[in-house]
């Protein structure tokens, strides 16, 4: 694996947020999917687990929004699917179960998804082809007094805006995807004035992410990685939090869980087989693990399987 800082993290001046912009353009209340309140119009049958993004159904701590650029990328939440084929967006409020997916494996598309949080927003652009599965192809993290606004008019389920209010949160999202867009065409660190520290050392966050998307088993050596860059360790997992939103640390839990939740619904393997792949010695705190993350146990979800399905 070649660490050298020159790389370029496809840079694409803007394009994908301008095409967001153009899209929520044209967007009606309509075009929006979201958990309650909107007119939403789920697709016919159940969500299929295996059309999803590895990280399958799963919370965040702060509200999202995903935003269709090209093709027909798939939004599931909870058990309902809906299309998100552009101008079509889906609006996410905090704890919400929900992940991405493809329509047909055989057809690729790009979603944007915004996390906001009450200080910035970050935004990924996130690439499926069927020969490849997905890639990021850039993030930006972006300040603006608006963000706030926005996540106060999201952010709770128990008080999640109506379809009434889609002007307001129209204009909110145009102005943070301007601001996106203005610090993707900069490419540079706002205050240092020279290239962020993610974008000279891309090659060394994807080492990274490739290491704790394929090898779950394996509990990863942070210093053994900082002494072949030449970096720090506290430094790496700083600038991998800032470009995934995450910690090293619960990202690789993250992961680990749900390939063990992919085990239990598609083999045959036992409880403490499972946790082996995965890399857990002790079977009983897997299960505990299992339990925290996913809020069923791994027999809870063996249960589920054999248990005839109903149509929507």
């Amino acid at each position: 694996m070649d660490f050298s800082t020159h790389d370029n993290p496809a840079d694409s001046q803007g394009q994908w947020y301008r095409m967001a912009i153009e899209h929520v353009l044209q967007a009606s209340e309509k075009d929006v999917i979201a958990h309650t309140g909107w007119p939403s119009r789920a697709m016919r049958g159940t969500a299929d687990p295996s059309h999803r993004y590895p990280l399958n159904l799963h919370q965040t701590h702060a509200p999202e929004i995903c935003i269709g650029l090209s093709g027909r990328p798939i939004l599931d939440i909870d058990q309902q699917r809906y299309s998100v084929a552009p101008p079509r967006l889906g609006i996410l409020p905090r704890q919400v179960w929900h992940s991405e997916g493809f329509w047909r494996r055989n057809q690729s598309y790009r979603m944007l998804w915004l996390r906001i949080t009450k200080k910035s927003v970050l935004g990924t652009v996130m690439h499926y082809r069927p020969d490849h599965g997905w890639d990021c192809l850039e993030r930006h993290d972006a300040q603006s007094p608006v963000v706030r606004q926005l996540f106060d008019c999201i952010g709770n389920a128990d008080h999640f805006p109506g379809s009434d209010q889609w002007e307001l949160i129209r204009g909110q999202l145009l102005a943070i995807l301007g601001q996106l867009a203005w610090q993707s065409m900069q490419s540079v660190d706002p205050v240092m004035g020279e290239p962020s520290a993610i974008t000279r050392h891309h090659t060394v966050l994807e080492h990274l992410k490739d290491q704790l998307d394929n090898h779950f088993e394996h509990t990863h050596d942070l210093e053994q990685l900082a002494k072949k860059t030449r970096l720090t360790s506290r430094y790496i997992a700083r600038m991998f939090k800032a470009w995934t939103g995450i910690s090293v640390h619960r990202y690789h839990i993250q992961q680990r869980m749900n390939h063990a939740m992919l085990l239990c619904r598609e083999t045959d393997l036992l409880v403490k087989e499972i946790a082996h792949q995965v890399g857990y010695d002790d079977s009983l705190y897997f299960s505990r693990a299992f339990q925290h993350h996913h809020r069923c146990s791994p027999s809870d979800v063996r249960k589920k399987l054999i248990t005839p399905k109903t149509t929507l």
